[in-house]
């Protein structure tokens, strides 16, 4: 919280009157919410989730007490390029090539919101371009839409564990009604005029072509 402070403190000196905070979806905490608002009560559950929530505060402080524009933009899990260690999609992946049955993970049912990378992207910097004048806001940056644990397995399946086009059969996934972190995107279409457009399959199958291609 004190290195947050002091990076927000020291932009603003240097004269900086934009600023942009990626913080993260998990500063909610899970809920049994179908989508998370900008303005729900933060309960955060893990300790990334509290540093950012945090963070948050810290640039509200800034904010209030400089003359700057500052958005705080909570990000859904990330995904894209390469799989980050320590990560399910990781895990599962390297099940997945291993040709491991059944693929083994915690737990098959909390709900989570996927973005690829190069929507993150784009959003933070349609997000930038929109931003006002000594105005503070919370945007929310996923797809608006939830896949279980059960269903990434799905997905990662139909691209990585094929070795033609041919798709697995589509079966109805598990999901949890009590861990879901979806996050409610009306806010960041309604200032922005877009939506990310990369659903989990196509983002999948880029990373597939990237790591074909040696990237």
């Amino acid at each position: 919280r004190l290195l947050a402070k002091e990076v927000f403190n020291s932009a603003t000196r240097a004269g900086i009157k934009q600023h942009i905070f990626p913080s993260s979806a998990q500063a909610y905490g899970a809920s049994n919410s179908p989508t998370l608002s900008e303005a729900m009560l933060l309960k955060p559950i893990t300790v990334y989730g509290q540093t950012k929530a945090l963070a948050e505060e810290e640039l509200r402080q800034c904010f209030k007490e400089n003359a700057i524009a500052a958005d705080v933009v909570r990000l859904s899990n990330i995904y894209g390029g390469s799989f980050k260690e320590g990560t399910v999609m990781k895990k599962i992946h390297d099940q997945i090539q291993a040709k491991m049955n059944p693929i083994e993970v915690f737990d098959r049912r909390p709900v989570r919101d996927f973005i690829f990378i190069d929507d993150v992207i784009e959003g933070l910097v349609r997000i930038m371009l929109s931003q006002l004048d000594g105005k503070f806001d919370v945007i929310n940056l996923g797809t608006g839409k939830g896949t279980s644990i059960d269903g990434l397995i799905m997905e990662l399946t139909n691209v990585f564990g094929k070795t033609t086009n041919e798709s697995a059969p589509a079966i109805e996934a598990l999901d949890s009604p009590d861990d879901r972190i979806v996050l409610d995107i009306r806010r960041l279409i309604a200032r922005t005029h877009w939506r990310p457009g990369i659903d989990l399959r196509t983002g999948l199958q880029k990373m597939m072509k990237g790591s074909e291609n040696g990237g």
